[in-house]
């Protein structure tokens, strides 16, 4: 058992570490600041929370309240969040309440309690100097990288907290005409072959790298298995001719079903021609990666769509990762449960890198994720481990830097019991937090 003391040491050293957070989905502050009373409603619907209570017993339509007021969406939640007190998003939300907002409790049991938090989170928004107070003064984030999906996104980032990454999953969308569409206008560049479809992707990079954009995103995982087969241009070609004539529905958030190798859209393109088209796409974006020098992050472990949790195993990524050696890969969410695995890819090849994006706040948990990082520690090269919060509201993130320090503290105190040099472990905590993030995305 280590003691209090010892925990205490090592957090002193791990508070005044300026983190450089790897991934986040905060908006603009200028979004912030237009907060209603809705603002906590929406907070709990939107992240990892909304989970917890939908398991609990709370309808998916109960989050639709026409004419919203405090009181009808504690109707709501009164019935669930009792039984959810315990996830992490929800411990993490509270402890960062307390700290940011001075608030006496740990629970919402009551009306009284709902309303006066929901006002307080609410008005704190609407500050100007908020995202300051509670980024660089309580948090001491040094800086965030967001990821965006479009160039508007990009050039809104507040380079005072945040620097961006792009999610570039709509050119494996393309076999969609309104998506396709959509890139081209997005980046000013008529597509009528499939060599203009790789042009396309190419100005992407180069347009969002001319932006400031530090990293590349991939969350497809969210919609399909993310084994990458090794597919020639002329396979990936046989979606491509009829995506013109194809006009899917487009959405914003998650734009598409995963398409079934057993359908075929009739008149135009078999979904296995789409995923040839999507898998080339893939080693294109890797291959442009590794041109112009950017770091990709991919989405490994639990997604939304948890139909078949092995199709998100980092361990499908064994194609991709071989045939593109010089692109650095930074596998997000510890791949869980595929955490051991993940790890051991980062071990024995050069390029690829881990990150506890999401887990002790998200489903995994602090537990769960201490075992990881206390295992990882002991094998994978120290300058290969970095954490991103991967929450959506500031407060969110303050308390899942909260969470990290406190993890992170104990683990390294439980190396120094074992043996360890103290020195040695706050090495490895301050390159956690900071200096792997700063060397890898080059932001030195």
């Amino acid at each position: 058992m280590v003691s209090k003391d010892k925990v205490e040491k090592i957090k002193a050293e791990i508070d005044d570490v300026q983190i450089i957070n790897t991934h986040d989905h905060t908006p603009p502050q200028k979004i912030s600041m237009m907060a209603s009373e809705s603002y906590l409603f929406n907070s709990f619907r939107e992240n990892a929370f909304n989970y917890n209570l939908e398991a609990a017993g709370m309808p998916a339509k109960a989050w639709v309240i026409e004419d919203f007021t405090l009181r009808k969406a504690w109707e709501r939640l009164k019935p669930y969040i009792k039984y959810s007190k315990s996830s992490p998003y929800y411990r993490m939300f509270m402890t960062s309440c307390r700290d940011l907002l001075n608030i006496d409790y740990d629970h919402i049991d009551s009306e009284k309690k709902w309303i006066d938090l929901s006002e307080k989170v609410a008005e704190a928004n609407r500050r100007k100097d908020w995202y300051e107070f509670v980024l660089t003064k309580k948090s001491k984030v040094e800086t965030t990288i967001v990821v965006q999906r479009g160039l508007k996104g990009i050039k809104e980032v507040e380079r005072e907290f945040f620097r961006a990454a792009i999610n570039l999953d709509d050119f494996a969308r393309s076999y969609d005409g309104g998506i396709l569409t959509k890139l081209e206008m997005l980046f000013d560049l008529n597509v009528e072959t499939f060599e203009d479809y790789l042009n396309l992707l190419d100005k992407a990079f180069r347009v969002a790298i001319d932006d400031g954009v530090v990293a590349v995103k991939s969350c497809q995982a969210y919609e399909r298995a993310i084994d990458y087969e090794v597919v020639t241009a002329e396979e990936a070609n046989r979606a491509f001719p009829p995506a013109r004539h194809l006009l899917l529905e487009v959405q914003d958030e998650y734009p598409l079903p995963v398409p079934q190798p057993e359908l075929i859209y009739p008149g135009t393109i078999n979904a296995e021609y789409i995923k040839y088209l999507q898998d080339f796409t893939m080693h294109m974006i890797l291959e442009n990666a590794s041109k112009y020098s950017i770091p990709v992050q991919i989405h490994t472990g639990l997604a939304p769509t948890y139909e078949y949790i092995p199709n998100v195993s980092p361990t499908l990524l064994t194609k991709l990762i071989r045939n593109h050696k010089d692109a650095k890969i930074l596998l997000l969410h510890g791949g869980y449960p595929y955490s051991g695995e993940m790890g051991q890819m980062a071990r024995f090849w050069p390029s690829v890198y881990v990150d506890l994006a999401w887990m002790p706040v998200g489903h995994v948990g602090y537990t769960a994720t201490k075992r990881t990082l206390g295992e990882w520690i002991e094998y994978v090269p120290c300058f290969k481990i970095m954490w991103g919060s991967d929450t959506g509201r500031v407060e969110e993130l303050h308390g899942a830097v909260l969470v990290i320090r406190q993890l992170l503290s104990e683990v390294l105190a439980e190396k120094v019991e074992a043996g360890w040099n103290i020195n040695d472990a706050l090495e490895i905590g301050r390159r956690i937090l900071r200096e792997n993030a700063l060397e890898f995305y080059r932001l030195t």
